[in-house]
């Protein structure tokens, strides 16, 4: 099965009314969102900076296959948790297939064109519900914990309402005793094993532009 990445305008169809910021979710009336030009300026302390803060999006998928950590097939397209950089994603998990960088995807480039065995879709895991998906690309890194995984966790706790539970990786058990430490029961959480594909009927993605981790010359002193 040929795979495309995602253009900005696939995302903006899965947006669904809301904003969050802050934790919290601000509804609007006509969601027009520019993905570009996403400058915010700092606060002038130390000469201030220009500072791309990315917002967070809740994006919602229906009907879609989960593949790897991060990785959503919806319609032959793939995307991925940030929507700016999600077809530098899919080319560099294709190109890393058969080792870890590869995502589990068992996504590859063949024929010129971005591919996965469509056998790998025959028989996913189906999973009725809405979910909410928090487990980080890359998802041994604690860094990236704090950075997907905790904003995710703290909206979840927030809007329960929303969801039917979370589905996040927990092969370690650190990870267990993380999301356990929110006081999250085990029967709210869908443990994510990577190596399998799932079919959800609703699956929501806390998402951003760009994964944004660099430290300001302000953020240093």
């Amino acid at each position: 099965m040929k795979l495309i990445p995602a253009h900005q305008d696939d995302y903006l169809k899965n947006f669904r009314t809301a904003i969050v910021s802050e934790n919290k979710i601000k509804i609007m009336n006509s969601p027009v969102i520019n993905f570009d030009n996403q400058l915010k300026v700092d606060r002038k302390l130390g000469g201030g900076h220009n500072i791309r803060i990315p917002e967070q999006r809740l994006i919602k998928y229906s009907n879609c296959y989960l593949v790897g950590a991060n990785s959503i097939i919806k319609d032959g397209k793939f995307y991925y948790r940030y929507s700016e950089t999600g077809a530098h994603d899919l080319n560099r998990i294709a190109n890393n297939f058969g080792n870890y960088t590869n995502d589990a995807t068992e996504i590859f480039i063949a024929d010129g064109a971005y591919q996965i065995d469509s056998k790998r879709l025959e028989s996913p895991k189906y999973i009725k519900g809405k979910y909410l998906l928090i487990t980080p690309d890359e998802r041994d890194n604690w860094g990236i914990w704090l950075l997907v995984a905790l904003p995710s966790i703290i909206f979840y706790i927030q809007n329960k309402k929303m969801f039917d539970g979370l589905v996040c990786y927990q092969n370690s058990e650190w990870m267990h005793a993380f999301i356990r430490s929110f006081g999250i029961e085990d029967e709210e959480i869908l443990n994510h094993d990577i190596q399998k594909v799932y079919f959800f009927e609703n699956l929501t993605v806390l998402s951003k532009e760009i994964r944004n981790l660099a430290v300001t010359d302000f953020e240093k002193h």
